[in-house]
């Protein structure tokens, strides 16, 4: 239950239990003194339950007992006051009950209490005929009748206000997972691309490495044939010198080749492989299960490349942080001259889908190639997508 509205609630208790004393001191000039320790009594009781028993995330069936006195002491004073001030306490004893215990408990606490109430009445009227007791018992019936729905009323809308913040919390404690989730996922890709671009910068400089270390050894070779022979055949020697001058060409252009690539970024990665990396870095970092299957392709532009790796990127991104999706079918294939790209995932699924700035923009470069976009979703159904470009 909500414990600063029940809070609030017992302060009005507390309150009402001392306004209701002052009336009844007031009331019982004669003998003041017996009505406020009796109404003490009362309050001290009822005291101890919210602050001993109330407390408890569960209250068992024996703790009414512990409401048992509050009917020796609501009897007592309902003898004594000479007035009416007095059924403001059974009322309030009636509320107790209703707002900490079940249903079943608080009517026959309700029961209880009025039973006590028409038993004082009998011995309190000077006229103990019917005709006296019942249309007081009568009256006093609508009082009690009006507290247990006033309470039960109360009480269903902490219920309900307890549930709505049970269920926030539990869906920000679901944001905060997902969210911690898609910030892992991003380092995971960021990661990712990082570690391909540094293996890829190293594979060049292994080629540069290995191509201007095999072209050096070669002009060496030949420059030293060319200073052997220049002596004897000079004819043969310049024949050496220019291969060798041949061989310095080319190990510069390849030199150049190699630096452009680097520089300019194209081409750095191997689509199949960078899929492939994406693949498996993303089942790895999630745990996810991705079934793909990939068909040999023809050479692709570089922009088809980065719109095909961005969908999935994207598809698998969105499944994972919106769908809750714990598996994948990815399938991209190469028919009828056209790329086939088809994204499913068992993800919660929605009835209408918003697209967001990932869709769109995934939705702006397919358009750019000439291709078409397709997407789908129904509530525990996950979600699909597809693309379709010419190649």
């Amino acid at each position: 239950m909500n414990y600063r509205i029940k809070d609030k609630i017992i302060y009005i208790f507390y309150i009402a239990f001392a306004i209701t004393l002052t009336f009844l001191v007031i009331e019982n000039i004669t003998d003041p003194w017996l009505m406020f320790f009796l109404s003490a009594l009362l309050i001290a009781s009822y005291t101890f339950r919210n602050f001993f028993i109330y407390n408890r995330d569960t209250l068992p069936i024996s703790s009414i007992l512990f409401v048992a006195p509050d009917y020796i002491f609501l009897f007592l004073i309902g003898i004594l006051d000479s007035g009416s001030s007095s059924i403001v306490f059974f009322y309030l004893v009636i509320a107790d009950i209703i707002l900490n215990y079940s249903f079943k408990i608080s009517l026959l606490g309700t029961l209880c209490t009025f039973l006590i109430y028409s038993i004082h009445l009998y011995f309190k009227l000077a006229s103990p005929e019917l005709i006296v007791i019942v249309p007081q018992a009568i009256l006093s019936s609508i009082g009690f009748i009006a507290i247990n729905l006033i309470m039960h009323v109360i009480k269903y809308v902490l219920k309900q206000n307890e549930t709505i913040q049970k269920t926030l919390h539990m869906l920000m404690l679901k944001t905060s997972e997902q969210e911690n989730t898609y910030n892992e996922l991003m380092q995971a890709y960021s990661k990712l691309e990082e570690m391909t671009i540094l293996k890829e910068r190293n594979r060049i400089a292994r080629e540069i490495h290995d191509t201007l270390g095999h072209t050096i050894t070669t002009i060496l070779v030949e420059m030293e044939a060319c200073r052997k022979l220049i002596r004897k055949d000079m004819d043969a020697g310049m024949a050496k010198f220019g291969n060798a001058q041949e061989q310095m060409r080319k190990g510069l252009s390849d030199l150049r080749s190699s630096v452009r690539l680097l520089s300019e970024g194209h081409e750095l990665v191997d689509f199949s492989s960078s899929i492939q990396s994406l693949i498996e870095d993303t089942k790895n970092h999630t745990s996810v299960i991705i079934r793909a299957e990939i068909s040999n392709l023809p050479d692709l532009s570089e922009s088809l490349k980065k719109t095909l790796y961005r969908a999935l990127q994207e598809g698998l991104t969105n499944g994972i942080k919106h769908g809750n999706s714990s598996a994948f079918i990815f399938k991209l294939l190469n028919k009828d001259q056209r790329i086939h790209f088809f994204l499913q995932d068992n993800g919660k699924g929605c009835s209408s889908i918003i697209p967001g700035f990932g869709l769109k923009a995934m939705s702006e470069r397919v358009k750019e190639q000439g291709g078409s976009l397709e997407y789908y979703s129904e509530p525990d159904e996950g979600f699909t997508l597809k693309i379709n470009i010419p190649v």
